[in-house]
């Protein structure tokens, strides 16, 4: 059968068959050894992943609508890139680099990992959209887009929604808030809090999802939270009277003994008739406009911050914010001599 494959290859080998049945041919880089003579594994993974695409003339844009190369593709990204961000858009990159000038080879492997990514129930993985957005979308600095196959309307909705995205993508810096609690009267900021974890929960007292959701995240904070040196802050909206009054009245139905924090009533009326009254003295444009900087669109949006106060994790349960704040616990308690 090779012989047969390599005979095509030979016979004419800028034809598109000839291509074809070499792109289907398996690379085989030689095997990389250990000192003791043994085959290395994971210098083997690397070996194949680095020599994938030997066989494949990325310049040719005949390939953009054969079969084997689409099965390639999804191959290299769902089998040998590792499931992280950064790798995966450090090999995107390289991988696009190597397209040529082909518009269609171009558009073909922007696409698939764009759409790849955006579309993945992940949690971290909207880290690659936004990078292949602002890579490969939005305009550069000389106004033009390299996504030549989009109109200039979904181009806006979609560096849009990537500019948004990009402050909040896992391992980012968040965004201090600093909020009103129920009395009005005293501020609260989330990034000096003592703890050591903080949980950002955005929630609406008239959201069904969030008054089933918020007592059973109440539980955990009591049962888990508060024993790994973690702090929720819970930013409820309280824009009209009707909110505020709900709101006051879920807390202490529910005895939420956490940092319970808000845009009250009484500040946003005041401050939609001037925000100097708030902003410096009290609080930041971006924390009365929490809803823009943390894109809370629906309710409940969660967030959990580190010592650091980035985003280790966001749209958890209670349980796996749980979990995740445990792990990290551990690891960064491993060996000092503390116990939980």
């Amino acid at each position: 059968m090779r012989s047969y494959q390599q005979e095509l290859i030979d016979k004419d080998p800028d034809a598109l068959v000839a291509r074809v049945v070499r792109m289907s041919i398996p690379v085989d880089p030689p095997q990389p050894l250990l000192p003791d003579g043994r085959v290395d594994s994971v210098g083997a993974y690397y070996a194949y992943r680095d020599h994938f695409w030997d066989h494949t003339d990325l310049t040719d844009p005949r390939i953009v609508r054969t079969p084997v190369f689409a099965n390639k593709v999804e191959e290299y990204f769902s089998k040998l890139v590792p499931q992280v961000p950064d790798t995966i858009n450090a090999l995107t990159d390289r991988l696009v680099a190597r397209l040529g000038d082909d518009r269609e080879l171009f558009r073909y492997v922007v696409h698939h990992v764009t759409y790849t990514y955006e579309t993945s129930d992940i949690m971290g993985m909207d880290a690659v959209f936004v990078h292949m957005a602002l890579t490969y979308y939005c305009p550069r600095p000389e106004g033009k887009s390299r996504a030549w196959w989009m109109t200039d309307e979904k181009l806006d909705k979609l560096c849009e929604r990537a500019t948004k995205m990009a402050p909040l993508v896992i391992g980012a810096q968040a965004m201090p808030l600093i909020l009103p609690d129920t009395s009005e009267a005293r501020w609260v900021a989330s990034h000096p809090l003592p703890e050591e974890f903080v949980v950002l929960c955005f929630w609406d007292p008239h959201c069904g999802h969030c008054k089933k959701e918020l007592p059973e995240l109440h539980r955990i904070y009591k049962e888990r939270l508060q024993g790994l040196n973690a702090e929720v802050y819970a930013v409820a909206k309280a824009t009209d009277s009707v909110l505020f009054a709900d709101w006051k009245e879920f807390i202490r139905e529910k005895d939420l003994d956490w940092v319970n924090v808000g845009l009250t009533h009484h500040v946003y009326e005041e401050a939609k008739k001037d925000p100097s009254k708030y902003i410096p003295r009290y609080t930041t444009l971006a924390s009365l406009n929490y809803a823009d900087t943390y894109d809370v669109f629906s309710t409940p949006k969660v967030f959990v911050l580190d010592k650091d106060r980035r985003i280790v994790g966001k749209q958890l349960s209670p349980e796996q914010i749980a979990d995740l704040i445990e792990r990290l616990w551990k690891r960064d308690h491993e060996g000092d001599g503390a116990g939980h």
